[in-house]
């Protein structure tokens, strides 16, 4: 479900931005009465709301404070007016990553989020209007679909693909560096304060030992996938201005959602490499060479955001077209998860296994459909029946299992079995080749 803005908030990010797009170098001094807005702190609520998530150190849910969210937000507003709001430390949870390493969350407390959330919606405008448009992680009307469709148009006459990988991102944001960079569009000493606050928090482990880091943006924090942006914006600017690309002699393109970047290029890959470590180095970053890959696309896929990039070549007429479809990680995760669910052995009723399985199976659906997954997701939608079969089977004492002793009617119609799994269409390669070879598309970034 997707919240809509009160148009009174919308009028003021509209004029904010407006403000922000015509005088690239305007510094904002009146922000901070803006962020305990009634309207504004109210909407922050309903976003922390429908995003749900754990508690924080406090242990209070999402549940418990809308008992008392008239008292909680009025609460927050006076606090802020009287800048005695303090946030809290964040809790630490740690979560498992594909390749068996552990990646770190910071889960702030709901009140602290509701107000990093109210702060988002008033300091967002100021540098969506300024940034680039390679950059699609985590900002409104661009989403992961929008980063593949730029891949898919960019790889026309480029065979070589860079994986850039950055060592640790959240964990190495320098605090001060950070700062500058947004004291270069805000001067309300007030809101650089407040986010200052939270960056010093804290974090508390699970052995209950408290830290307080002097760089990163801990992930999990509703306002963290912004400035990770905008710490970021300067390599996005210094691609497109000072011409990294050109200075490497070739014409590679840059796509980026947020820590995550691929490259495509036609010559040259290795110095780009070299120039791309350069430049992360100069902002406190440090390029991960045992992941970062050259890849050729005639040879072998890239990976990027889960999905597979790989140019083939079509047997009829010789032509080469770009495939780009959920990579094996991709499959072997969700079947693991649809394996877990849809076990014979839980003490769940099947109806309830497949209301639990659905989201799931729809969310991953939803996210490959613009693709050219179809094989993909006709697998995915073979094996989420064949487990349910398999527990029907089990349950029923079946002895042998035999197609016939189960109708599909029965798994779609009376279970209600996700089933809807066609790829939806997507821009066709000759029409994103034909768009990537004209000068608007195709211009360096």
């Amino acid at each position: 479900m997707r919240l809509s803005t009160p148009i009174k908030l919308r009028d003021l990010q509209r004029k904010l931005y407006v403000k922000s797009k015509r005088e690239p170098g305007y510094r904002f001094y009146s922000l901070y009465d803006k962020v305990w807005r009634e309207d504004v702190l109210a909407h922050a609520w309903r976003l922390v709301r429908a995003n749900g998530g754990a508690p924080g150190i406090d242990g209070i849910t999402i549940g418990q404070a809308e008992e008392r969210i008239d008292e909680l937000l009025e609460e927050l507003q006076q606090e802020l007016r009287t800048c005695s709001y303090r946030p809290e430390a964040v809790r630490r949870v740690y979560i498992a990553k594909p390749d068996g390493r552990q990646r770190p969350l910071g889960i702030p407390n709901v009140r602290d989020r509701i107000v990093q959330a109210a702060a988002k919606l008033v300091l967002e405008p100021l540098f969506e209007a300024r940034f680039e448009p390679i950059s699609y992680g985590y900002r409104p009307k661009r989403s992961v679909s929008d980063a593949m469709e730029r891949v898919r148009m960019v790889c026309h006459g480029r065979q070589w693909a860079i994986e850039v990988d950055v060592e640790g991102y959240f964990d190495a944001v320098s605090h001060p560096r950070l700062m500058r960079i947004l004291a270069r569009k805000i001067a309300d000493g007030r809101v650089l304060s407040l986010i200052r606050s939270w960056l010093n928090a804290g974090i508390v482990e699970p052995d209950g030992h408290k830290v307080k880091p002097s760089c990163g943006v801990p992930q999990g924090g509703v306002i963290s996938p912004l400035l990770s942006n905008v710490f970021l914006h300067m390599l996005d600017r210094y691609w497109r201005v000072n011409g990294l690309s050109k200075q490497a002699g070739a014409d590679g393109q840059l796509i980026r959602y947020c820590d995550d970047m691929l490259i495509v290029t036609s010559q040259n890959p290795r110095l780009l490499i070299r120039l791309m470590e350069q430049r992360l180095q100069k902002m406190g970053l440090t390029l991960n060479r045992d992941k970062t890959r050259i890849i050729d696309l005639r040879a072998e896929a890239a990976h990027f955001l889960s999905f597979e990039v790989r140019q083939l070549r079509d047997w009829r007429n010789d032509d080469v077209w770009l495939r780009i479809a959920p990579s094996r990680k991709a499959e072997a995760r969700i079947k693991e998860k649809i394996r877990n669910i849809l076990n014979h052995r839980r003490p769940v009723a099947l109806p309830d296994m497949v209301k639990q399985v659905n989201p799931v199976l729809r969310g991953w659906v939803n996210y490959f459909r613009h693709s050219n997954g179809s094989r993909s997701l006709q697998r995915i939608h073979e094996y989420s029946e064949f487990k349910v079969r398999k527990v029907i089977q089990r349950r029923r004492r079946y002895r042998t299992f035999g197609w016939h002793h189960v109708r599909p009617s029965e798994i779609y119609d009376t279970l209600g079995l996700y089933n809807d799994y066609a790829v939806l269409p997507c821009m066709s390669s000759r029409e994103s080749h034909r768009k990537a070879a004209c000068g608007k598309t195709a211009r360096a970034v």
